[in-house]
């Protein structure tokens, strides 16, 4: 198997579920805590399936295994997936058959895989969120979808990794499923023996993905008589009876900005009709937020074509103790300089921003990065406005808790395949005017949506005569009045 080529696709699945189903079965995730640029504490929110995805390889063709090592040589598999966290990846998977030679102990089992969800940090380290040893036994000699449960939020890392090790020690290498197709999924192996993860770029793909929850940024109504409360108490354990509420919304995702003087337990119940659902509760204390002053609450960066450079925004450390910060954001479109840096007490530092894709003439503008002070810190979630025009201060209390005037999401899932959808938030009531058009400049579809407040857009990838457009980037321009906002997507067939 060692000479073996391989080919990569990606396919993406979008799970529709009912609705009025799910209220009485289903927990509430665990909240995700921020610290925001205005000093303040954020909370983030997403029910579970609202906002559940599966992305990646999840077919199995019967008629295609591949081995990623042989008797001599054993390799791991990395599978790369882009996030905008926070996101709570629920589980990931592979197809999984036994060896060539039917290798089995003596209780009946296939060698074992080391499944793992690793991410990478500033350094290079690789860390592993979720691990378990899965195997196949011979009652299952055809083969089956192995899933490790991983139930992990991802608060600062905008890319995961699932990750299966062949276990040393065995003569065979066991099989996974295969798919032969265009390159789209971003797939690697490396030598087990090589501590430091080596990548080589592999020419196909073995069957990986990943079922994920993300919180949109977009309020959408689900259900008249529903009602979510962010609860804070002094005990986790009477946090249902004996509790604050710090406030409630009747949508399916929550983001709220708060700021309690005195360490406690914070937690979502959920209250619909006479039922209701409370989550697990996570512990706050006021010493974990980071001890950072920013220039602004927002930054606010200059785009001029032509010109990579945005500008830069200054961070004070407040502290007593140096701070050691990582900076994580979206790799594809921006990069930030310098990307881990450590400042003395009371020191000023300065962060340039720069922008990736001048090719782009109105593309992936406003965005945040994650900025990492340590476990001992919530990680700082620090959102930033790109515009053609001189920045202006923004008031302290006006970025984070305000949208904007008129605010698009990033495409997601991105890729897709069947749908993808966007989330819009204007302060004017008028209609958006959507327009797609693919990268030869022709437009495949347009049409109006009115919008007051906030809303969600999904397109089925159908261009005006109902036929499925070809796979390949399609550009999604959003005009209300005189904004247009333009995002990318990539359409995988």
């Amino acid at each position: 198997m060692a000479g073996i080529k391989f080919a990569v696709v990606i396919l993406i699945v979008i799970t529709c579920l009912d609705v009025s189903s799910l209220f009485a079965i289903e927990n509430p995730n665990t909240p995700i805590i921020y610290s925001n640029g205005s000093g303040k504490i954020e909370v983030f929110w997403f029910y579970p399936g609202l906002h559940e995805d599966t992305l990646g390889n999840t077919s199995h063709n019967p008629n295609i295994l591949l081995s990623p090592g042989s008797q001599d040589v054993q390799n791991a598999v990395f599978t790369r997936f882009e996030v905008y966290p926070p996101v709570f990846v629920e589980e990931e998977s592979c197809f999984l058959r036994g060896g060539a030679y039917e290798t089995i102990d003596s209780e009946g089992f296939f060698p074992p895989v080391r499944m793992a969800l690793k991410c990478r940090d500033k350094s290079g380290i690789w860390i592993d969120r979720a691990y378990e040893f899965k195997r196949l036994h011979s009652s299952q000699a055809d083969g089956a979808m192995i899933v490790l449960k991983t139930d992990t939020a991802i608060k600062e890392y905008f890319e995961i990794w699932p990750v299966f090790k062949l276990s040393p020690g065995y003569p065979q290498s066991p099989y996974f499923g295969g798919y032969e197709g265009d390159c789209y999924l971003e797939q690697y192996v490396c030598a087990m023996a090589d501590s430091n993860y080596v990548m080589k770029s592999v020419e196909g793909t073995f069957i990986s993905g990943v079922t994920l929850r993300s919180w949109c940024g977009t309020e959408i109504s689900v259900k008249s008589d529903l009602r979510f409360n962010l609860l804070f108490g002094n005990d986790s354990l009477s946090i249902d009876s004996k509790s604050e509420i710090l406030g409630s919304a009747g949508v399916d995702s929550l983001r709220l900005a708060i700021d309690p003087a005195h360490a406690g337990f914070i937690a979502i119940k959920v209250e619909v009709n006479d039922e209701s659902s409370i989550s697990p509760s996570v512990p706050y204390h006021p010493n974990r937020k980071a001890p950072l002053e920013f220039q602004y609450s927002q930054a606010d960066l200059l785009y001029t074509i032509g010109d990579s450079h945005l500008g830069e925004f200054q961070i004070r450390n407040v502290g007593s103790e140096p701070l050691d910060i990582s900076l994580y954001y979206d790799e594809r479109t921006y990069t930030f300089s310098p990307g881990s840096l450590t400042i003395q007490p009371g020191a000023l530092a300065a962060i340039s921003a720069y922008y990736k894709q001048q090719s782009l003439p109105e593309a992936e503008r406003n965005s945040f990065i994650i900025l990492d002070c340590g476990e001992e810190h919530y990680p700082v979630r620090y959102e930033f406005k790109v515009s053609e025009g001189i920045p202006t201060a923004i008031d302290e209390d006006h970025s984070m808790v305000v949208p904007c005037l008129f605010e698009v999401s990033p495409a997601f899932p991105n890729p897709f395949n069947s749908s993808v959808r966007f989330g819009i938030v204007s302060e004017s009531v008028g209609q958006v005017d959507v327009s797609i058009f693919n990268l030869l400049g022709q437009e495949v579809m347009a049409y109006g949506l009115p919008v007051s407040g906030s809303e969600s857009v999904a397109w089925d990838g159908k261009d005006f005569s109902g036929e499925e457009c070809a796979t390949g980037f399609y550009l999604f321009r959003f005009r209300q009045g005189d904004i247009s906002i333009v995002r990318k997507a990539l359409l995988i067939k």
